[in-house]
């Protein structure tokens, strides 16, 4: 797996091997940043359930100006850090705890995010619930965008209503939406 573009172009990442991380395959990571890379120079992105990191680091490379990294598997987070030796460290932040945790963890430092990535585990509902203590801690800028993955042809838990599915695409078992905060 490597960077697509931008000042890390081409930068190999590690990826750890797990049935716990599902990393987004090239061809999915590469349509998603061509649908976002608009959002990203000068942006506060969150990057939940980050696996390897590989998103937010894409971010990153692309100039936004601060990431969040969230995963709870400590030896994901030992690939994260890394995959984001020398980029400089003000510039992210990496948490290795409970998604719910990281959240209020982001409510009680202020942070308004203007691009989030949710790559929860298929099996879940976690991306749903994120979505809710997204909205409730208002920690989304207004029309931040939601890049959520998830398995093809999963019946969804009810989305809170302010977000607005703006693109839906599929690819293979994997479906991707794009959400945008209409507080």
């Amino acid at each position: 797996m490597r960077v697509i573009t931008g000042k890390w172009r081409g930068r190999t990442l590690e990826t750890i091997d797990s049935r716990s991380t599902r990393p987004m395959r090239d061809r999915i990571k590469g349509s998603v940043f061509n649908m976002v890379q608009s959002r990203i120079a000068g942006s506060k992105v969150l990057d939940l359930f980050a696996g390897s990191g590989a998103l937010g680091i894409e971010c990153l490379s692309r100039d936004a100006s601060y990431v969040v990294f969230c995963e709870k598997n400590p030896e994901a987070v030992k690939v994260i850090q890394k995959n984001l030796r020398g980029i400089p460290e003000n510039t992210y932040s990496i948490y290795c705890d409970d998604y719910l945790q990281v959240l209020a963890k982001c409510k009680d430092k202020g942070l308004k995010f203007d691009l989030v990535f949710l790559d929860p585990p298929f099996a879940s509902n976690f991306a749903e619930e994120a979505l809710y203590w997204m909205h409730q801690y208002k920690l989304l800028a207004p029309n931040a965008c939601i890049v959520w993955e998830h398995q093809a042809n999963k019946i969804l838990q009810e989305i809170e209503k302010s977000y607005i599915i703006t693109l839906d695409r599929t690819y293979g078992v994997s479906q991707v939406k794009l959400l945008e905060h209409n507080p």
